[in-house]
């Protein structure tokens, strides 16, 4: 009697054992799926016309940022891009199909600049992060949009900075070209508030264009009668700003150079750099030279097979923040909105950047670039800087 006892209660206890096991390997199953499912972030890249592909190191820094976030967080980012060919209206109604989606926790725009308003708000109602890389017009960044991030430098920002260097430098008599676009009318009165303040520097010629040899030739007459110490070039296509300041370069004229920051291309570089030796630019998305980022451009070049440019330092330090804030927050998009807007910023690979209240990248000093040897490098006064920090 007391060994069936017994056998009762060893067999008890082994159904014990298995009942424990299986519920521990289903609650295992479980809690597997949703962290796999909090350590998943979809991305969608909304383009334009293949916007994403104008540079091969947009691609190439975003996918250098996913492997890093894959082996320091476990955290896996799942890249998708959609694109609306140009068109304005498919363009709004794959923003707002895309701001409903649950399945879709990022969005990155590439489209035109008439199309960042216009989408904003479906985001802001999502509660959805949205990210423009490539600009937008002043007054859409200046919204107040709580879950919009502008990870460039404003078109009035650019000008006055543009307009600091002008005064750094001594420039007296300025012209400005520039193409009739909102963005570069922007930066053009952001360059004529800063000046203004200086009664040493004036603008004494400004000009739609040149776009022509026609055009180009009054220019040249205009700043020998004006005595144009300096010409500053804005323009909405990289290729007509590449352009004008060759041609200055090559006028002989004894001017000072000021391009955009889009002229930072690899394809323009090759094309136009030993004529754009001395131009100097603010760029669009500032950085600081280092040590860190040497060894990162050194990885990037040997991963990659690409020639560093800036915009894949650009896309790496945003999807690195994105994702280490993702990471953080389990996700909750309300609280990596405030680490974006965090008053110490993010230490980025290339240097401190930060994003003010309205999520507009910010900075105190951006720094000035110079072309020599066919690329845009720190001037002297940056890489002293660079070796003191």
């Amino acid at each position: 009697m007391k060994k069936k006892k017994w056998l009762i209660y060893v067999a008890l206890i082994i159904v014990l054992i298995i009942a424990g096991c299986i519920f521990q390997a289903l609650w295992k199953g479980n809690n597997k799926e949703q962290v796999e499912t909090e350590k998943v972030l979809n991305l969608v890249v909304l383009d334009s016309g293949d916007y994403y592909h104008i540079d091969d190191g947009i691609d190439a820094g975003l996918k250098m940022a996913f492997d890093s976030l894959e082996e320091r967080f476990n955290l896996h980012v799942n890249l998708s891009v959609v694109d609306d060919e140009g068109d304005y209206v498919k363009g709004i109604a794959l923003a707002k199909s895309l701001a409903a989606d649950p399945n879709v926790d990022i969005v990155m725009s590439f489209q035109n600049f008439d199309s960042i308003g216009p989408e904003a708000p479906f985001f802001e109602e999502a509660k959805k992060p949205f990210i423009v890389t490539m600009g937008c017009y002043d007054e859409v960044a200046e919204s107040g949009y709580q879950y919009f991030i502008a990870d460039f430098m404003s078109g009035k920002t650019i000008g006055r900075e543009i307009g600091k260097n002008l005064q750094k430098n001594g420039a007296k008599n300025v012209a400005l070209c520039h193409s009739d676009t909102r963005f570069e009318q922007d930066e053009i009165r952001g360059i004529q508030s800063q000046i203004s303040q200086d009664d040493s520097v004036r603008v004494v010629h400004t000009q739609t264009g040149p776009f022509q040899v026609s055009e180009l030739s009054e220019l040249l007459l205009r700043c020998k009668q004006l005595s144009v110490d300096t010409v500053v070039a804005n323009f909405y296509n990289q290729e007509d700003c590449a352009w004008l300041l060759s041609m200055l370069s090559e006028s002989g004229q004894d001017l000072v150079l000021v391009g955009d920051y889009a002229i930072d291309s690899p394809d323009i570089l090759r094309q136009y750099g030993t004529s754009l030796e001395g131009v100097s630019i603010i760029p669009n998305y500032p950085y600081t030279k280092s040590p860190i980022l040497d060894e990162f451009i050194a990885e990037y070049e040997k991963t990659t097979g690409l020639e560093f440019s800036s915009v894949a330092l650009q896309y790496y330090d945003l999807m690195a923040m994105i994702g280490a804030y993702w990471q953080v927050t389990g996700g909750r998009t309300d609280q990596v909105m405030k680490l974006v807007k965090k008053q110490d910023g993010y230490e980025s690979i290339g240097g401190n950047i930060r994003f003010d209240a309205n999520g507009c990248l910010s900075v105190e000093d951006a720094p000035v670039y110079i072309c020599k040897d066919g690329h845009f490098e720190p001037v002297e006064k940056d890489r002293e800087k660079a070796a003191t920090e």
